[in-house]
């Protein structure tokens, strides 16, 4: 009788790992049948044994239920969760519009029309005045119509009242809207002086103008 209370202890603790049905009934049948037949001790305990190993093998497929069901449980949490989680939609970023470069605009140049000058024929040449500005210089302003495209050459003697280029002392002057000039004559002295175009296509000095005596002091 205590063996068949063993046996019946055994199963109880057994089933709080949830058993099987099938597997209570088969302890079940095999304690009733060691009470009813009174079988040897050894058969018994072959018979408990394999009740033992057939509710090990239930616990274990329960376990194994347990574990498939937490992890389910787990699942639909995490899906819960997620779907409860608010849904961030980003923020499209603003697109920098270029803005526009401003085209220049190329302004016409100036046009520069060459107007040729117009070339009066040289008229006579006539000395105005002559002053003596110090230290052997002398200024001479003369008269004269038309283009001097070859320039002046102002010439002066002490000797010759008619002096000429290139015998005498000469200074040219290559403007030819010059109307006054100065000179140096070196020293205080008796001068003549003239002025006369000079001519590039021949080298020399044409179209003289009157000729003036001056005291250079």
């Amino acid at each position: 009788m205590k063996k068949n209370l063993l046996i019946i202890l055994l199963l109880l603790t057994l089933s709080s790992c949830a058993p099987s049905p099938e597997a209570v009934q088969t302890a079940i049948a095999l304690t009733q049948a060691a009470d009813v037949n009174k079988t040897p001790t050894l058969l018994e305990e072959d018979r408990i044994q394999t009740a033992i190993v057939q509710t090990q093998a239930v616990t274990a497929t329960a376990e194994a239920l347990a574990t498939q069901v937490e992890e389910r449980i787990q699942a639909a949490v995490v899906q819960t969760l997620t779907a409860l989680a608010p849904t961030i939609t980003p923020t499209p970023q603003e697109t920098a519009t270029p803005s526009s470069t401003p085209t220049r605009t190329a302004q016409p140049r100036p046009s520069i029309t060459n107007t040729p000058e117009t070339v009066i024929p040289s008229g006579p040449i006539t000395i105005t005045s002559l002053e003596y500005l110090g230290e052997g210089k002398v200024k001479i302003t003369w008269q004269a119509e038309g283009s001097f495209l070859g320039g002046f050459t102002v010439v002066w003697s002490r000797s010759n009242p008619m002096p000429a280029y290139p015998d005498d002392y000469w200074v040219y002057f290559g403007n030819g809207k010059l109307r006054s000039a100065v000179v140096d004559v070196t020293q205080p002295d008796n001068y003549f002086f003239r002025v006369c175009e000079f001519v590039h296509s021949t080298g020399r000095c044409e179209n003289y103008s009157n000729a003036e005596p001056f005291t250079a002091k």
